[in-house]
């Protein structure tokens, strides 16, 4: 196994998503929800021996990755 670890999460939107920007405001949106909740419950198993460090999400169609640290 590798510490890196890619899951596909699929987001249906009332409307259509145009603009780059759009997606970029919502990776960013998921990356901090993501964060939020480990600082919450945590996302690593409960009985695991390790913890998240770092969240990537890169928009499906565009070249950009936001990174948000774990604190």
């Amino acid at each position: 196994m590798s510490k890196d670890v890619t899951f596909r999460v699929e987001l249906s939107f009332e409307s259509n998503i145009e603009r780059d920007e759009d997606l970029m405001s919502i990776a960013q949106n998921i990356a901090r929800a993501i964060v939020s909740e480990t600082n919450g419950q945590g996302i690593s198993p409960q009985d695991g021996d390790t913890y998240l460090t770092i969240v990537r999400v890169t928009p499906q169609y565009l070249n950009k990755t936001i990174i948000e640290h774990v604190n």
